[in-house]
């Protein structure tokens, strides 16, 4: 859309100014999935526990998330926390697999 205006800046100065304007749109959610091997493993979220457990999967703003998995009856822990960068539509899915994260897709 464009728009111009007629601006009076001073009696007798005239100013035109065009300005392009587009539509701003927010940001698409992102979505967080996680797996663990065997699956209902404590999930904590930015050093939060939301009482979710895996597997799941999570709507979430944009950003940089730091996961982790913890022991709980003999379900995984994974070594130290996942760091995951979602962009705005983007689904990040990543498995626990007991001492190891794996990315969807590169399990063999």
């Amino acid at each position: 859309m464009s728009s111009k205006r007629l601006l009076r800046a001073w009696p007798g100065l005239v100013l035109l100014c065009s300005a392009t304007l587009s539509p701003q749109m927010p940001p698409q959610p992102a979505r967080l999935v996680i797996d663990s091997d065997p699956s209902g493993a404590a999930l904590t979220i930015n050093g939060v526990s939301r009482g979710e457990r895996t597997n799941a999967t999570l709507n979430v703003s944009p950003g940089s998330y730091k996961v982790s998995v913890g022991a709980s009856g003999g379900t995984p822990h994974c070594a130290g926390t996942l760091a995951i960068k979602v962009n705005s539509g983007q689904t990040a899915t990543w498995l626990c697999t007991g001492t190891s994260w794996a990315k969807e897709g590169s399990i063999q």
